[in-house]
């Protein structure tokens, strides 16, 4: 949200506004969510917060949004250096508060823009239960992404809505177009087939999704995953079921999974 079209001008993320929910108003409240940018909170101009000061709020560990089976220090390994806001404030290649938790923007993995992305969450969106033509049980709403090899997220936000790969809208979305855990190794940041744009985890045999129905599935890394022509607006019926469970209006009839 609150990004003006231009590059590297960082936005706050799905997470950062889930915070009052998450018994993190105060959180919330210091940093200004509703009231000012990322871009303005992290260039100092928030009255009362200095760029330092939020560069700390903003690298808080929130429990809510680490899976306990990764290891990690609570600290994203995709750094905020180089955004505008970032610069201005002089805070360097800074690293964000680590999400585990991934919004599906459904099955496109083109860089972000202001079309529908097929999913439950993208840029500026506003997804209700009526968009979800494919129904609540049948559409995801979230998945894992590990830290190791994807990399995970930040619940803070984007260091570069514009873009995609190594720090673009991935620190907060996540496609359907690679299968479950496939491995992307940390030099490949442009792969298309590697969970560092999509969904992982560190559990054996596949990943938690949670639905747009409130439900947690565990879904297993061998179910069906055809990504020719998902990227489509309208897939052809011959994608796979991970493929239309991550697209909320193809209408499609769902293999077992």
């Amino acid at each position: 949200n609150h990004w003006n079209g231009a590059d590297n001008r960082e936005a706050w993320g799905w997470g950062a506004l889930l915070l009052p929910q998450l018994e993190q108003g105060n959180l919330h409240e210091q940093l200004g969510v509703t009231e000012f940018t990322l871009l303005d909170v992290l260039s100092g101009n928030k009255p009362g917060l200095s760029a330092t000061q939020a560069r700390t709020l903003l690298q808080s560990r929130l429990d809510a949004f680490i899976c306990p089976s990764d290891a990690n220090n609570g600290l994203g390994s995709r750094h905020f250096g180089g955004g505008v806001g970032t610069s201005a404030g002089s805070l360097g290649n800074w690293q964000p508060g680590l999400s585990n938790y991934i919004a599906v923007r459904g099955t496109r993995n083109n860089p972000q823009q202001s079309n529908d992305c097929q999913g439950a969450m993208f840029f500026n969106s506003a997804i209700g239960f009526n968009d979800i033509v494919d129904g609540t049980t049948n559409t995801f709403a979230v998945g894992e992404r590990e830290t190791p090899c994807g990399r995970a997220g930040s619940w803070i936000g984007i260091r570069n809505p514009r873009g995609g790969g190594t720090r673009g809208i991935f620190y907060n979305v996540g496609h359907g177009q690679d299968t479950l855990n496939a491995p992307d190794p940390p030099i490949n940041w442009g792969s298309r087939a590697g969970c560092g744009e999509g969904f992982s985890s560190l559990h054996p045999g596949g990943v938690q999704f949670l639905f747009c129905d409130g439900s947690v599935k565990f879904i297993s890394d061998t179910i069906e995953s055809v990504r020719s022509g998902s990227w489509n607006v309208n897939p052809p019926a011959t994608i796979g079921t991970f493929q239309k469970l991550c697209h909320r209006r193809d209408e499609m009839v769902l293999g077992e999974y």
